[in-house]
């Protein structure tokens, strides 16, 4: 990311996060690693945060729905990502 990006305040630049539902669960164990070699899973909500403002959206929070977000990508203005779960392709 160029530094042209934090002087333009017309650009609005997001970051997108997939945050375990059941926080105390990655406490017990060594991450990133055991996250990593599938040791643990996690079943996620999705967020948008606006890195110009700190405003927080939230994109997905279905308890029931559950996925285990990896490998997430935005193309086209979408949010996509792979569930780690069933191995399938989300968007």
């Amino acid at each position: 990311m160029s530094s042209s990006t934090f002087s333009n305040p017309s650009l609005t630049t997001f970051l997108y996060c997939a945050v375990p539902r059941d926080q105390a669960t990655p406490s017990y164990y060594p991450l990133p690693d055991a996250y990593a070699q599938d040791s643990i899973s996690t079943e996620d909500n999705i967020y948008q945060i606006n890195t110009a403002t700190g405003i927080v959206a939230t994109l997905f929070s279905d308890s029931s729905q559950n996925f285990d977000v990896a490998d997430p990508n935005i193309f086209g203005g979408k949010f996509y990502f792979i569930d780690r779960y069933t191995r399938s392709f989300m968007g």
